[in-house]
């Protein structure tokens, strides 16, 4: 795409979740799509009971859930902040968006020591970089995209 195509996706993503922050309908703090993250913390304030309900969230929705579609050959490359994890594979959790975005990071950038995600089909990573239409630059977007 054009960076010209890019700018009227970036502004189509974020009228999107300005009428659905409107309507009601975001079911999450519009803000998410704008908050940088907090690694130096929040990555001290892990707990291995967190970091377990996210681990768990994460290998259940690739294989069962919300994402099994990009792990198929030719599947979907999915973009998400950690707020919009949480609303679809988290409902029921107390951690914060913050939280479960310093666990996706550590996952993500220690993917070697998990032989069931690495064994996946898809490659998980993150930018930062604004590259992702929903984002601006700084804010830290995941990606699943499926192996060729």
């Amino acid at each position: 795409m054009s960076n010209k195509d890019d700018e009227i996706m970036r502004r189509m993503c974020q009228m999107l979740v300005g009428i659905n922050a409107a309507s009601g309908s975001l079911q999450f703090d519009r803000n998410e799509f704008s908050r940088l993250p907090d690694d130096t913390q929040t990555t001290i304030e892990i707990k291995e009971d967190d970091f377990q309900q996210v681990y768990d969230a994460l290998y259940h929705s690739l294989t069962n859930g919300f994402y099994k579609f990009a792990v198929r050959k030719n599947g979907p490359t999915i973009q998400f902040i950690a707020a919009q994890f949480k609303n679809s594979n988290m409902k029921q959790s107390q951690l914060e968006p913050r939280v479960i975005e310093a666990v996706l990071t550590k996952i993500i950038d220690n993917v070697d020591q998990y032989p069931q995600l690495k064994e996946m089909k898809c490659n998980l990573s993150y930018s930062d970089d604004g590259s992702s239409c929903m984002t601006p630059k700084g804010v830290r977007c995941f990606c699943i995209k499926a192996k060729e």
